[in-house]
């Protein structure tokens, strides 16, 4: 049974309880282990496509938010309450997108920002991290232990993800594809 402790990005934000939890760029399997183990999430993407898959059963997000609404701050402070989220679990590598999830934190919050940008890197306000006494913390994989636990619960709450196969010789057109701003879910290469 997957616990508190275990689970990548959402492990490495050390929340546990009902706490409310953000997930920044949907992260269909990430938002999926959050709502199994009980968290209240709400999921911001500024793609309709995004925000379409994380309305997806079994275990879809309690709140969703385009992050570009100009009243989508207030409106997460508002649903999570105590002055906001306890956690955002960023799975984009979008940074100005990063960057404007802190304001959604409550102080002592943690964001952890999984997604790979190239170049500049993340770029996080000072100001909002130090006067909120805010955590920004890495994570980059479970442990096997970490995965078995996690495929129990992938088992008890039928959690699917959104996957497009490619075949090999599709594959040169892979870092197109990702790039795209309608991809919908993961793709993977189909070995024959």
């Amino acid at each position: 049974m997957l616990t508190e402790s275990s689970g990548g990005a959402l492990k490495a934000s050390g929340v546990t309880g009902p706490a409310p939890v953000g997930v920044l760029g949907i992260g269909g399997r990430t938002r999926n282990f959050a709502k199994a183990l009980g968290h209240p999430v709400v999921a911001m993407n500024n793609r309709e496509e995004g925000r379409t898959l994380a309305k997806e059963l079994p275990l879809p997000a309690d709140r969703i938010i385009d992050y570009n609404d100009p009243e989508a701050v207030s409106k997460i402070k508002d649903w999570s309450g105590r002055d906001g989220l306890a956690a955002i679990l960023g799975c984009t590598d979008n940074v100005e997108a990063n960057a404007w999830c802190l304001n959604t934190l409550r102080p002592h919050g943690v964001c952890v920002p999984v997604g790979l940008p190239v170049d500049p890197g993340f770029m996080f306000s000072a100001f909002k991290l130090n006067f909120s006494e805010l955590v920004i913390k890495g994570s980059l994989v479970a442990t096997r232990n970490q995965v078995e636990d996690m495929m129990q619960v992938v088992a008890k709450h039928c959690i699917k993800g959104h996957v497009t196969t490619v075949t090999m010789e599709e594959a040169v057109n892979l870092p197109k594809m990702y790039l795209d701003s309608h991809l919908k879910g993961r793709l993977v290469v189909k070995l024959e």
